[in-house]
Order: C-alpha cells, then structure tokens, then sequence
C-alpha cells in the first residue's frame, strides 16, 4: 500500500498500516531557535518530520525582525494585532462592537471551490 492510499485509508477509518502523522512547526521555531539545529533535527526524523521540511523563508533576516509586533484586518473586517513569528494573535477592533452595527454589516465573498478538483 503507497502513502496516499495509507491516508485515505486512515481519512475513511478503514484500518490502514500506520497511523499518518503530519508534523508543521510552529512559524515561532524558527526565531528562537538556531535554524541549522532544526535542519539537522528535522532531517534526523523524516518519518515524522518528512524530508527538505526546514522552511529557510521564515528564519528572521535580522534580530528586529523577532517578536515584532503586527497589525493587520481579515476578510471580515477584524482588526489583528500579533508577532511575525506565529505566536498567535488579539483582536484590537471588531466590525461588530453592537448590534447596531449588524444590518449594514457585508459578509466577505466566499471563495470558488472546485469539488471535483479537490478530490482528484
């Protein structure tokens, strides 16, 4: 049985071979801790972490680049404050403060989605 068909497999509880883990660090790894440890880390587990899984874009360029605060609004108009290094973020505004503000309130378009394309 190949990966996908174990996926599948394990998607539908149908008893595949192994348990599928997939592992995606936290963006704030790469800030904090030395990036070629984690390299070397990642590639020593490539059951669990896969192989090339080191993601050199998000290593800081430089040290003001760690914890730095950001702000920006989501597609419902949420205002967000957080650091660049994925910790997690606050809300600083809502478009809905009251309920006076629910009748002119615009949901976000959804997006296209192709069913069929997501499946093959």
């Amino acid at each position: 049985m190949d990966q996908r068909e174990n996926k599948l497999r394990a998607f539908r509880f149908e008893y595949p071979e192994h348990i599928p883990v997939f592992f995606y660090p936290n963006e704030s790894v790469f800030s904090h801790y030395d990036p070629h440890a984690l390299e070397e880390l990642f590639e020593s587990h490539p059951i669990i972490a896969g192989k090339n899984r080191m993601r050199w874009e998000l290593v800081p360029k430089s040290p003001e680049d760690i914890d730095r605060e950001y702000m920006f609004y989501d597609e419902f108009g949420v205002k967000w404050k957080y650091n660049r290094d994925g910790m997690g973020g606050a809300v600083q505004e809502h478009p809905l403060e009251d309920f006076s503000k629910i009748p002119d309130y615009v949901l976000p378009q959804i997006p296209e989605f192709d069913l069929e394309a997501e499946r093959a």
